[in-house]
């Protein structure tokens, strides 16, 4: 049961940025978050598990794990040679990544995290953040946390997380995994959990996040047979819908006297549109990122914790972000480290078990995502994604 709320603790640590940094900074405030993360999952990382897993996989594993690293180190030297510095943060980030890949393959063989205590824990922090999200659009949240802006004729606040960005990948994370689990187990409480967070997401204005949802769905209805489930499911998801669209259209007034339904529905539908707002300005960051690419990225990235928002201001102000997590991996690490590094972040669907074989579905539309914004650097999506064979209830769990 300890090992169960230390993983709780730290999944609300990664989303409560924001608090830390009222109070202590943003820059200590990342390493309160990171290292706290890191000390509360530590000792539950098993050596033997580790081992046993390795055995299984070959040298497969093995050998693409010294080719990041070699890779990586190749990169920073690339980048110290050309630009006279690096990003060390960034570094930090690929080896928290990697830290909460070897605590779940240990989780895989060791079972210590009750998955059904831990999933119900995630729902409720994911809940948790929506309504602290949205008491502070309504102006009725008493403390003024940092990482709000004012974008799309609306407030967009940054609920416990320290960023408006961030929240909604956590619950479109979370509202997946419910979706995921509806279709396994059709216990009506999943669904309404995850059509829940996804009316949470629209009120957000976050497209990033409504896309993990909304790729789910067609992911799952895609693998298991649009016939078996679209009778089924799809009426009850479009009356839900229809409901929450009526009360969030009610409620459009106390949102900074804007209405968000209108405007949330205008960035859903304009998704795909070159000149919307917002895309306009990705593509061209897209263009610029694009033009940076050099023969040398093949194999090495030549811009190692430069092109990333971890970077200096100085560094983002001179190389800018690519809002691409492929493109940004390519032009820090090279293509090949890029490969090899979404092929970690692929290979968690490996540690879902056959039996619950739906989730996956949740993981192929977390990486769809990352190629159109810039999460694989969020510490909450990073966290809830990573550990997402933990919590699914259908680990591989071999004692």
């Amino acid at each position: 049961m300890i090992p169960t709320l230390l993983y709780l603790a730290a999944a609300f640590l990664s989303v409560s940025r924001g608090i830390l940094e009222f109070g202590f900074g943003k820059e200590f405030a990342y390493v309160l978050q990171v290292g706290g993360i890191i000390g509360l999952l530590g000792l539950n990382i098993s050596p033997v598990a580790l081992r046993q897993h390795f055995r299984s996989y070959g040298r497969t594993v093995l050998a693409a794990g010294a080719a990041l690293t070699l890779l990586t180190c190749a990169s920073i030297l690339v980048t110290v040679a050309e630009w006279g510095e690096f990003g060390p943060n960034y570094l930090f980030l690929l080896c928290f990544t990697a830290f909460l890949y070897l605590y779940t393959v240990s989780n895989k063989y060791r079972g210590f995290v009750r998955s059904d205590i831990a999933q119900r824990g995630v729902i409720v922090a994911a809940v948790l953040l929506g309504v602290v999200a949205i008491a502070q659009q309504t102006g009725n949240f008493a403390v003024d946390l940092p990482g709000s802006t004012f974008g799309f004729e609306n407030l967009r606040v940054p609920s416990l997380t320290g960023s408006y960005l961030h929240y909604p990948l956590f619950l479109s994370v979370v509202g997946s995994l419910c979706i995921s689990q509806y279709f396994q187990t059709r216990k009506i409480n999943f669904l309404a959990c995850g059509i829940a967070i996804a009316a949470l997401i629209f009120v957000s204005l976050s497209r990033s996040g409504l896309l993990i949802i909304l790729a789910t769905v067609f992911f799952i209805l895609f693998k298991e047979g649009f016939r078996k489930y679209f009778l089924g499911f799809v009426p009850k998801m479009v009356a839900a819908a229809l409901l929450c669209s009526v009360l969030v259209a009610a409620a459009g007034e106390s949102f900074d006297k804007q209405n968000v339904f209108s405007v949330g529905l205008e960035r859903l539908m304009n998704a795909g549109s070159i000149s919307s707002e917002g895309n306009d300005e990705r593509l061209s960051v897209w263009k610029s990122g694009m033009n940076m690419l050099g023969f040398e990225n093949i194999f090495t990235g030549s811009y190692f914790g430069l092109v990333t928002n971890s970077a200096s201001e100085s560094a983002k102000n001179m190389f800018g972000v690519v809002e691409s997590s492929f493109l940004q991996q390519i032009l820090n690490i090279g293509l090949v480290g890029a490969l090899i590094y979404y092929g970690m972040l692929a290979s968690i669907v490996n540690l879902i078990s056959d039996s619950n074989r739906v989730v996956r579905c949740c993981v192929w539309s977390c990486l769809l995502q990352t190629f159109f914004y810039q999460s694989i650097e969020v510490i909450p999506f990073v966290f809830i994604f990573m550990t997402l064979p933990v919590i699914s209830g259908g680990a591989k769990t071999c004692r």
